[in-house]
């Protein structure tokens, strides 16, 4: 008995003991995550006049196309999230085509001016005299002359272009041929990955007005073709990996449409704005629609009208996407059933999302969401 009091008693110090240390350290809360909020960047570009139009490459890598105080168009670049900025890194363009990578690499296409490198200026393509066939340009020109640069690899030495022609060409070039030669032809390869059979391309009447791409098998182009006199939707696209396929598509009471920009959070979901502009008499008016794929942009839902110019969209997932509208951001969180104002304390026309955070811009302001 003494025995087995003598056991219960060292036991019961060990259990006090134990529960006294669990006491005085305790295992320590899990810190709830910080709540998201709105915040300005600080440090802007000086040389600017007018805002074109922002890169979002990754959330520190940023391109800023605008037009100088002496109304030119260049390019101001910050890899730390706009912290600082190299300002004119490169030329800009009214016509803001131009594509950066990661790396921070890049071309740029003035279709008049032709394609060039990011940032040096040196020619890609070659330009043939004026009354060249088609079947006598040097390998590139017809595409950068008519096209968008959809896609670029890491190093900006591959590229995909879709063009008005209704042609989707893989380029492939060397930027170490001959890097002072003015015209010459750096495209070592031009491979037609997609062509419409019979189509004769007629300017004006078929144009590719944007382009995007999530990855070398998730590519799309838009804008428009006319037929006799009304213009209606043309999107281009390679998704999931799979073939390269056109669509067209006409609206109810829209004589004058086109399909102007596109966001995607994936493969299959996507959102794009078609923008109607007719003329009556001598006034243009434009109406503004948001749609939306599931299937990468071979059918679309129409979710809303806007009666002002929508300037940009954005993804964030295949619930949550932004547009904006009249210098406001607006968000929907429910796939595009419902949109509710989400920033208007500055001016923002265009609306970006990379790597969690979310960017507005503007001709005197950049603010971040994250």
């Amino acid at each position: 008995m003494r025995a087995l009091k003598t056991t219960l008693a060292i036991f019961s110090a060990v259990l006090l003991v134990s529960c006294s240390e669990d006491n005085l350290d305790p295992k320590p809360t899990p810190t709830p995550p910080k709540p998201k909020a709105w915040s300005v960047v600080e440090t802007m570009p000086t040389d600017v006049k007018k805002f074109i139009k922002a890169q979002v490459v990754t959330k520190d890598l940023i391109v800023f196309n605008v037009e100088s105080q002496d109304e030119k168009p260049v390019m101001h670049k910050t890899t730390d999230g706009g912290a600082t900025w190299e300002e004119k890194w490169a030329d800009g363009s009214y016509k803001p085509d131009f594509l950066v990578t990661k790396n921070g690499k890049g071309w740029s296409n003035s279709q008049y001016g032709g394609l060039k490198f990011l940032n040096s200026g040196v020619a890609l393509s070659k330009k043939s005299p004026w009354g060249t066939s088609d079947a006598d340009r040097a390998p590139g020109e017809l595409a950068s002359s008519r096209g968008k640069v959809a896609y670029l690899n890491d190093d900006a030495t591959e590229g995909i272009m879709i063009c008005a022609d209704r042609t989707v060409h893989k380029l492939v070039v060397d930027p170490t041929l001959d890097p002072k030669g003015e015209n010459v032809n750096r495209v070592k390869s031009d491979v037609k990955l997609y062509e419409k059979s019979g189509f004769e391309y007629k300017p004006y009447t078929d144009e590719l007005t944007f382009a995007t791409s999530l990855d070398e098998n998730n590519v799309w182009g838009s804008g428009f073709v006319k037929d006799e006199e009304e213009k209606y939707p043309l999107i281009i696209f390679k998704s999931n990996g799979g073939e390269w396929t056109e669509k067209t598509f006409k609206i109810e009471g829209q004589t004058d449409a086109q399909l102007t920009k596109l966001a995607f959070a994936d493969g299959k979901t996507g959102f794009g704005v078609v923008t109607n502009t007719p003329f009556y008499g001598s006034y243009t008016f434009s109406y503004n629609m948001l749609y939306k794929t599931v299937d990468g942009g071979s059918t679309w839902t129409k979710l809303v009208d806007v009666d002002t110019e929508i300037t940009s969209v954005a993804v964030e997932n295949d619930k949550t996407a932004y547009y904006t509208a009249g210098n406001v951001i607006y968000r929907t969180t429910d796939g595009g059933t419902t949109w509710k104002i989400f920033y208007k304390e500055k001016e923002i026309s265009q609306v970006a999302f990379k790597d969690g955070v979310l960017f507005g811009f503007g001709k005197d302001a950049i603010v971040k969401y994250n």
